[in-house]
């Protein structure tokens, strides 16, 4: 099965489970509340009510008695104008309401009615006993009718409304435990969902985790795992995942990735060797033809200078002129070979040391003190570092970018030469700056190419090779140069140097 119909499954259910809790949980919850709500509305006011007139119907009958006996007191007759007047009249009024929330059938109906009539009739007999005992207290008449409602009529109501009320007040006791019962079960139920549900969704969830770190996280970590051991460069590393899912499908692939990545690799490692030797037969091979053309080029360069000496008389202007040009043709040659001789020894293991970049500057300028001279040039600089790398190259970067400076100069302009620098975290940053020609943006990337020239040899002189000498010798040294440059308006030349250099590369 994928791993993504494992996961929907599995959510499935969970999300089964919990909607069965909500349900089961509303029902029941629905249900305590009904209960606890006539347990409120219903139960606890009858109760209530019940409670009161058992106890106004004992305090009247006592009030009755002792006004009977003569106690007629003033606040005797208040309470009980107040209980006739007042409190039974309001019980007889919650007693209606109780009715009429009891269906017809029911018994408790039929008590409450009867509490009803017979509450009535003792407010009726109560208020014609207080008459009597009020109007003609003194009047032996009237005191033997009220004995005669009482004992005929008015005991016999307290008797009968105690009894009833006993009655309900039991009754009701009984529906209050009943529904009392029934909302602890609900409540119960309801506890018993809860966790019942909760134990389950927390099983379910252990196993979507358990199935979750098997099925996607461990073969995940195996992925990782063999991922950083290529990256190491073990490109035999193959990983086992089991199953049919889409992880397995990709660890299949991972495998074949990884035998393509160590085919490539071998194939790159046999092309980068004979790109090596190819590369260390070539710089045999300008060595060897650079070194060799030196002797036969001094040979030609000294037998046409005799030839000029010897037969200078004999020649005339037109052959002359073209000794002329042989010669100084030879004399380029020379130089070109030289110059080609050096690019070719760029590279060559010399010792990595501290280089103080001051006293390289000084000593180049020390070089260039006559054509500084000539040419009332200004070179500035600000105070450079001590740096690790090549002195012997880091030399021909300087001298090569001031002489740069010094040869493309505009006419009837001092040259004004400036040496920057700027330290970053890691490296170095130099720049070398002149007021000469400058160049077009078109030809930033031309001039690095060996051998291009954008000027005629006549206008400037120069093989095309430093500053592709200089591009050699800031990557060796680990560091990018480019420039930055408006026609007429002069040149900046940046390049960087690293801090660290760990070792001396070849390319």
């Amino acid at each position: 099965m994928k791993i993504k119909q494992k996961l929907i499954l599995a959510f499935s259910v969970l999300i089964l489970v919990l909607l069965t809790q909500i349900i089961l949980n509303y029902v029941i919850t629905y249900r305590a509340n009904q209960t606890y709500s006539t347990l409120q509305s219903k139960i606890t006011p009858a109760i209530n009510i019940l409670t009161k007139y058992e106890s106004i119907n004992k305090e009247l009958n006592l009030i009755t008695s002792n006004r009977l006996n003569g106690n007629d007191q003033i606040n005797t007759i208040n309470r009980f104008k107040g209980i006739i007047e007042v409190e039974l009249t309001h019980i007889k009024t919650e007693l209606y309401i109780l009715k009429e929330d009891l269906p017809e059938t029911a018994v408790d109906r039929a008590l409450i009615e009867k509490v009803i009539i017979n509450t009535d009739a003792l407010i009726e007999a109560s208020n014609k006993i207080n008459n009597l005992l009020t109007n003609q207290f003194n009047n032996q008449t009237n005191s033997n009718k009220v004995k005669e409602i009482w004992e005929n009529h008015i005991d016999n109501l307290y008797a009968s409304l105690d009894r009833d009320i006993r009655q309900l007040h039991m009754n009701y006791n009984r529906s209050f435990e009943t529904y009392s019962i029934e909302l602890s079960r609900n409540l119960n139920s309801v506890s018993k969902i809860i966790f019942v549900t909760g134990l389950v969704g927390i099983i379910l969830g252990l196993l979507i985790t358990i199935q979750v770190i098997y099925s996607i996280a461990n073969p995940i970590f195996k992925l990782k795992k063999a991922a950083l051991k290529i990256s190491q460069g073990k490109l035999n590393e193959q990983i086992q995942i089991k199953g049919h899912s889409e992880l397995a499908d990709l660890g299949n692939s991972f495998n074949k990735m990884s035998v393509a990545l160590k085919k490539s690799f071998s194939e790159q490692e046999q092309q980068i060797n004979q790109i090596k030797l190819m590369n260390k037969e070539l710089e045999q091979f300008v060595y060897v033809a650079s070194h060799d053309l030196q002797e036969p080029l001094r040979t030609m360069s000294s037998y046409i200078g005799l030839v000029g000496e010897l037969y200078k008389t004999q020649l005339d202007d037109e052959a002359l002129k073209y000794m002329k040009h042989v010669e100084d043709a030879s004399l380029r040659m020379k130089t070109l070979i030289k110059d080609l001789l050096d690019y070719s020894r760029l590279g060559k293991e010399r010792p990595i040391k501290k280089v103080d970049c001051n006293t390289l500057v000084n000593d180049i300028l020390l070089d260039f003190e006559l054509i500084i001279n000539e040419t009332n040039a200004t070179v500035t600089s600000d105070k450079l570092p001590v740096i690790n790398g090549v002195e012997f190259e880091l030399k021909q970067l300087f001298q090569n970018l001031i002489s740069n400076g010094l040869k493309f100069r505009k006419q009837d302009t001092s040259p004004r030469i400036e040496i920057k620098i700027k330290e970053q975290s890691d490296y170095w940053l130099f720049s070398v700056s002149d007021n000469g020609i400058g160049m077009e943006a078109k030809h930033f990337e031309r001039v690095f190419v060996i051998f291009q020239r954008l000027h005629n040899k006549d206008d400037y002189k120069g093989t095309g090779i430093g500053l592709s000498v200089c591009q050699k010798i800031v990557e060796m040294h680990q560091g990018k140069i480019w420039i930055e440059s408006e026609l007429n308006k002069g040149s900046t030349f940046y390049f960087t140097i690293f801090k660290q250099i760990k070792k001396h590369e070849k390319i």
